[in-house]
């Protein structure tokens, strides 16, 4: 894969994120590289060197040393080998409910727990008048790396309060065009303006909690078988010849499955032929890692009065791609709205809250599409058949424009869009599509036919929507709440918030 004045696409969540800086001039060293035991040893104390992978942040992938992988190696170890939750016994209680009341009033109207996504949301209620804490494990602070995100996803955050158009410029790392994403063996599919911007986490979530704080918020401390790997890269704003790798894969938590460690390895030994460069060359200055959850009954709904899940929490964040802070940008004009209407209609049971997280079709959907790009353990499909998946995917997309494009690339699934996609596959490639189902399977897509049937559904029920809204205003309270979560749910869940 060719990697120029340009970048790869993600495809899904990544496993390991780095920032590599290559030099064409630098010295090699007197010593190979791939003599040494661990290739992964050896970048972190590249790192260390280098003099920034003490520098810890919270959130997935906050971690950048060698005992922080570890750490993380043993939590995907455990979650791997976990016992049914029926059957074990030793379970912390992770939320106590009492009938007892509370001792004196309320402080806070909304109590937001993690903060490096929450603080998005805290903020933005704050501003709307409520009263909200975070609370957060560690240090409510962004890590030294970049979020790619789109400009439009950005302007999200401006449009809700949280920044100042110059406060979002500021945190701008760097700013790239055009964006390629290629397969092996197919055409290169060229776009613009999508994941062109390297946003500063640590600079933003620093400018959301000033924001936040200013506005009366209140933070507090709490106290290598079997894979199918994706790769994506991107400029980095630490200086003009440093880039940003990463590799990634998707994988259900079996025992079989590899280790944090044995993938960052396949990640050293990799990675030189996809950037065209030699370990040797290469000057590490920072390595990230992480594990992402997920689960297919996403977003997930509360299981407990007055508490709800947001942000990476509740699931909502795209299977294809994991992005978190993309979703967060995507639904906080939701969200906001959502949690002052829940609080004005006091709608706090979790049946109420759980038509905040309502079943979203176009999320549901796109299970099918990470099942179809994933190896299952046991199963040996040929080497170029996700690759020619991925290629016939995007080439149909490509041919039908921006409008089909654009929307998928932003993690957002439509049912005109998706329909022309399948359709243009199909015309393109028909005896391709017995490997689909042998590779996927004929019960899933059965599974999955039904989410694209409701994706239809909400797509012409969003169209009547206008009608509907005239009739909220003229509702009480609780039932206005529940029509206009409804129409959220049509909207959001037929892709049609979407604006290009």
């Amino acid at each position: 894969m060719r990697v120029g004045g340009c970048h790869d696409l993600p495809a899904c969540t990544r496993h390991r994120r780095q920032v590599i800086k290559c030099t064409a001039e630098a010295q090699r060293s007197t010593q190979s590289v791939a003599s040494q035991q661990s290739l992964t040893r050896w970048a972190f104390e590249q790192a260390e060197c280098w003099g920034k992978a003490d520098k810890q942040a919270g959130g997935a992938g906050g971690g950048t040393t060698y005992e922080a992988l570890q750490k993380a190696d043993a939590a995907w170890f455990a979650l791997r080998n976990r016992q049914s939750r029926s059957q074990s016994s030793s379970e912390r209680p992770f939320v106590r409910q009492t009938a007892t009341p509370l001792p004196q009033a309320a402080m806070y109207d909304v109590v937001m727990c993690g903060g490096t996504l929450g603080v998005f949301l805290a903020c933005a209620l704050q501003l709307r008048g409520l009263r909200v804490a975070v609370v957060e494990r560690g240090p409510l602070q962004g890590r030294a790396q970049e979020w790619n995100i789109s400009r439009k996803e950005l302007q999200e955050v401006v449009e809700a309060g949280v920044l100042t158009e110059q406060e979002a410029e500021e945190c701008i790392g760097k700013e790239f065009n055009p964006v390629r994403a290629g397969f092996r063996g197919g055409e290169d599919v060229w776009t613009r303006d999508i994941l062109n911007l390297g946003v500063r986490p640590d600079k933003l979530i620093a400018k959301v909690r000033q924001c936040f704080e200013g506005a009366g918020g209140q933070p507090a401390a709490a106290a290598v078988p079997d894979t199918q790997y994706f790769w994506e890269a991107f400029p980095a704003g630490s200086g003009p010849t440093d880039r940003t790798t990463y590799m990634f894969s998707y994988m259900d938590a079996q025992p079989t499955r590899p280790s944090l460690e044995a993938m960052m390895e396949d990640y050293w030994r990799l990675m030189p032929h996809y950037q065209g460069v030699e370990l040797d060359s290469l000057q590490v200055q920072r390595i990230l890692f992480g594990f992402f959850p997920t689960y297919r009954g996403s977003p997930l709904q509360p299981q407990f009065d007055r508490l709800l899940q947001v942000g990476d929490a509740s699931g909502i964040q795209s299977p294809l791609s994991f992005g978190g802070f993309g979703a967060m940008t995507r639904h906080l004009a939701r969200l906001t709205n959502a949690v002052e209407e829940a609080l004005q209609a006091d709608a706090l049971d979790r049946h109420s809250l759980g038509a905040i997280n309502a079943y979203n079709p176009g999320l549901s959907s796109a299970w099918m599409l990470q099942r179809a790009m994933s190896v299952r353990p046991g199963q040996a499909p040929d080497p170029d058949f996700i690759n020619s998946l991925l290629a016939q995917n995007f080439a149909a997309m490509q041919s039908r424009g921006d409008a089909v494009l654009r929307p998928f690339l932003q993690d957002v699934l439509q049912f005109g869009p998706l329909t022309a996609t399948l359709f243009g596959q199909v015309v393109s490639d028909p005896l391709f599509i017995p490997q689909i189902f042998k590779h996927v399977g004929v019960l899933p897509l059965l599974d999955w036919s039904r989410h694209y049937a409701a994706l239809g559904a909400y797509t012409v029920l969003h169209g009547a929507a206008p009608a509907f809204k005239a009739l909220a205003g003229k509702l009480p309270p609780k039932q206005r709440y529940r029509l206009r979560r409804q129409l959220d749910a049509w909207e959001f869940g037929s892709g049609l918030d979407y604006k290009p």
